[in-house]
């Protein structure tokens, strides 16, 4: 994942901005591309996303507390676009009629894109396991399940658990930690 969000040259930021926000939140892309200006919040220790319209139709806020690198660059593109309204992420005006060229950048030229980062950085991935990714390593940091279900926004604890792909570091850690306690709690008093 880094190396491919590594490989996306410094000038084009809204395609940084897009993928590290999927990278860092987990969000559907289908979620971050129907984004507008107005769905972003920046206020100090409160910044969020609301996705208004998003897979099962109900509204959810998207915290990004934990996404400092989508924070720095939702600012750097706000103020650059200097708009208040709006698609966050824009289509290709030069790739598309001049009536669209303020309309959301597509899926179709968004994996386009992100092919193009992926084949530049040496790695076979598909947008989703972006989503794939942020689910297995928050259960892998020891997030509770319904912790994961709510920053992914599924409905049920049944697709959490496709995510449980511990790693055999994590589950070490995690049966080193029950011995301990174990030992600590069946040793002899002195």
């Amino acid at each position: 994942m880094d190396r491919v969000l590594k490989a996306i040259p410094t000038g084009q930021l809204r395609d940084q901005l897009l993928f590290t926000t999927l990278a860092e939140t987990g969000m559907r892309i289908g979620e971050a591309l129907g984004l507008r200006i107005e769905d972003v919040d920046l206020t100090p220790d409160n910044e969020l996303l609301v996705v208004r319209k998003p897979k099962g139709h109900r509204q959810r806020t998207v915290v990004l507390d934990d996404a400092p690198r989508t924070r720095l660059l939702l600012k750097k593109m706000l103020k650059q676009a200097g708009a208040k309204t709006g698609w966050l992420f824009r289509g290709d005006p030069a790739k598309r009629g001049k009536s669209e060229a303020d309309g959301p950048l597509t899926y179709r030229a968004a994996r386009a894109r992100w092919t193009t980062y992926c084949t530049k950085a040496g790695v076979s991935a598909t947008i989703h396991q972006l989503r794939h990714t942020v689910g297995t390593a928050l259960i892998n940091d020891g997030l509770p399940h319904e912790a994961v279900r709510r920053r992914l926004g599924h409905r049920s604890m049944e697709m959490v658990n496709r995510y449980g792909q511990m790693s055999d570091e994590v589950l070490r850690k995690h049966l080193r930690e029950r011995e301990r306690s174990r030992e600590l709690q069946f040793s002899p008093s002195p």
